[in-house]
């Protein structure tokens, strides 16, 4: 199978992630990624996806998948699943059309740690992505992760050993230097950057890199002007140079790779496209040896390297070229900046930063807490029963951070640790924990206030209400919230007006937050949708589509609540339209899990089944496990209906080939018991 790109003699070890090779007919499609090149977290899923886009001409919904709202995201009912579902659903729009597809991810061995991750997850649960995966690497690695990979998937082509070190000495002097300094570049370098370092013709650079590829240094141009080196080689190369002309490059590179400004763009903004001619078709067989029609590879289309990656790969230089304080501020600014998706490659360069301060300036105690804080946050994003970090690890940096705090420490970075702090102890969830995370946010809002933070301050309230209704005092979660509330109203900050709406949002959810079977008054649900005309208002003002139909969700399920079922239906139809129409697929499923109940409450079971079970499907084709979450919580209403049976097999079957998220049940709220004066159809 694919035994083409074994035969490949760079890459020789080929692995095949799905089944749909087995038994799909020809023509195949394929498009092709490398993850060779310069390192930046999901370069290689960056560029399939915005390949994908420009084929099927639909637009992914893809964004960080992480919007961890503070612990008040537990009063929206706000859920991610750590940005893989928005990744999976992304590559699967190019499922969708009638002949199979495939996504090549070349020299995988190469590949960024989060890269990495992403694709050990697929290869864990393969139903997720509706595409065969093929993955191809210069030899069996060693690295564990990469294993893991190979080890789940079918293997093709021999066990291959390094290629031997290049002796450069014979080469000539300008050749020398061309392929030097690509090496302190870094294994993947481009071409336009070593023009620049080296102030030379583009023309000349590339015949010195034709000579160092015909002296045996293991070259691949992997087009659109970049290039990868065998590491081990690369390493070599750049330790043979004196010190002083290495530190020299480096720092070199650190002004010109950062600031963006000043950095020569190798590749274009994502807003247009390149023009590369097709590369040579491939011609691909089944295990059978059965020829299958050949796979036509899509022009190669390159996305500008995210800003983190480019603020990591200036820090890496400039920590070469001695200069420790920049280099520990760049790494700072680019974990900052990463997505918890991407959290390997963040902590990677967090310990980059903290071996740096550590060996060459260990007095630095302000820097080494603002790293550790660091890690705490991203540890904390991006931790789970996959990732490899744990609540933890993460309280463990963040008690570091905190044991260094001092009277210079600046108030906003004291706050930061604190509330980081408070998100931890929220997740742990026990007694002593959420106590814990009080006290932290108590501190941290004195902090603010001290320090003439009116509006962070005031944010800091929502997260109280958070733990407090996690404990199970609704009133005085309420009275925070109505005190946040006051005090956005009455600030002039041009973020008090969306922290003002959200707030009503989560003055409108605290009924759907009761315990199933307390009851809710008439007056407290209306009150709640005041709320909720209100938020839904001034997110009109503020032109957010996504939060309107969160909010008629919303509405839909308080109107529920109370009985008003034909303007619950109305109201939940309006969420569908917009959720529909964005490709909210979370939204999506959490609509149709209240759609499913109204119409159960109306007597049209059936109806609600058929829902479900459209609903089931639509998240199993876009790879939303969260999606499958809300499904099995409305099935649950559902269960003793004719027909369930078959809804339930069809969700095992989904969970089962998709996963279970990580993360705890949602907090997206039940349908409380009515009040008795309330009418409430019975069928």
């Amino acid at each position: 199978m694919w035994q083409e790109l074994a035969d490949n003699p760079v890459a020789r070890v080929v692995a095949v992630v799905g089944a749909a090779v087995e038994i799909a007919p020809p023509p195949w499609r394929a498009v092709r990624v490398h993850c060779g090149g310069p390192q930046a977290p999901l370069r290689p899923v960056l560029e399939a996806i915005r390949r994908i886009e420009l084929l099927t001409g639909e637009r992914a919904s893809w964004s960080s998948g992480q919007t961890r709202r503070g612990l008040r995201g537990a009063l929206l009912g706000e859920q991610s699943d750590s940005g893989l579902g928005a990744i999976v659903a992304s590559l699967n729009l190019l499922a969708s059309s009638e002949a199979p597809r495939a996504i090549i991810c070349e020299r995988v061995d190469l590949a960024d740690r989060a890269t990495v991750d992403v694709i050990r997850q697929l290869t864990e649960h393969p139903g997720r992505l509706r595409l065969v995966l093929v993955l191809t690497f210069a030899r069996r690695p060693v690295d564990d992760a990469l294993r893991a990979i190979l080890d789940r998937a079918e293997c093709h082509g021999p066990t291959v050993t390094a290629h031997e070190p290049p002796t450069v000495g014979t080469m000539p002097a300008e050749a020398r230097r061309i392929i030097r300094a690509a090496a302190v570049i870094g294994a993947g370098f481009e071409l336009s950057l070593l023009t620049e370092l080296l102030s030379l013709d583009p023309l000349r650079a590339l015949e010195g890199l034709q000579v160092a590829h015909d002296a045996g240094v293991s070259l691949e141009d992997l087009g659109a002007g970049r290039f990868q080196m065998d590491p081990a080689v690369a390493t070599l190369l750049a330790a043979e140079l004196l010190p002083a002309l290495r530190q020299a490059w480096h720092h070199r590179l650190a002004a010109l790779i950062h600031p963006p400004e000043a950095r020569a763009e190798v590749v274009p903004p994502m807003g247009e496209t390149v023009d590369v001619e097709p590369e040579e078709e491939l011609t691909v067989r089944t295990p059978d040896v059965v020829d299958v029609e050949p796979v036509s590879i899509e022009s190669i289309e390159v996305v500008t390297l995210p800003s983190d990656s480019g603020r990591a790969r200036a820090a890496a230089h400039l920590g070469a070229a001695g200069e420790a304080v920049a280099a520990v501020e760049e790494y700072l600014a680019a974990v900052g900046e990463v997505q918890p998706v991407a959290a390997h490659s963040a902590v990677a360069w967090g310990e980059d930063a903290l071996e740096l301060v550590s060996a060459m300036l260990p007095e630095r105690t302000d820097l080494i807490r603002r790293v550790h804080t660091e890690l705490g946050r991203i540890k904390l994003a991006g931790c789970g029963r996959h990732s490899g970090f744990s609540l933890d690890e993460a309280r463990s940096d963040l008690e570091t951070a905190r044991s260094l705090v001092d009277a210079k420490t600046p108030p906003d970075q004291h706050a930061d640790i604190l509330i980081v702090l408070a998100g931890v102890q929220y997740d742990r969830g026990d007694a002593t924990s959420l106590e814990e995370a009080l006290s932290a946010l108590n501190q941290a809002v004195t902090i603010r206030t001290e320090s003439g933070d009116d509006i962070g301050a005031a944010q800091l309230l929502n997260e109280q209400a958070a733990v407090w209704m996690r404990i199970g005092d609704a009133a005085q979660a309420s009275a925070l919230l109505r005190e946040s509330r006051r005090l956005f109203a009455r600030l002039t900050h041009p973020d008090a007006a969306r922290e003002r709406a959200e707030t009503d949002h989560i003055l409108a959810r605290l009924p759907l937050h009761v315990a199933p079977d307390q009851v809710v008054s008439e007056a407290t649900i209306q009150r709640a949708l005041e709320h909720a005309v209100d938020a839904r208002q001034g997110y009109e003002r503020l032109g957010n589509v996504r939060e309107i139909a969160r909010i008629d969700e919303t509405i839909g399920r308080l109107e529920m609540s109370r009985g008003s079922l034909a303007a619950a239906k109305r109201a939940l139809e309006s969420a569908l339209a917009v959720q529909r129409r964005i490709g909210e697929l979370t939204g999506l499923a959490r609509s149709t899990s209240a759609m499913a109940e109204v119409l159960r409450l109306s007597g049209r079971a059936v109806e609600a089944l058929a829902l479900l079970q459209t609903s089931i499907q639509l998240n199993v084709t876009r790879g939303s496990v969260i999606g499958l979450r809300y499904n099995r919580e409305a099935l649950v209403a559902l269960d003793t209906q004719p027909g369930s049976e078959d809804v339930r097999a069809l969700l095992e079957r989904a969970e089962a080939v998709l996963g279970t998220p990580d993360d705890p049940a949602p907090s997206q709220g039940t349908t409380p018991t009515p009040p008795a004066s309330s009418p409430h159809p019975s069928g």
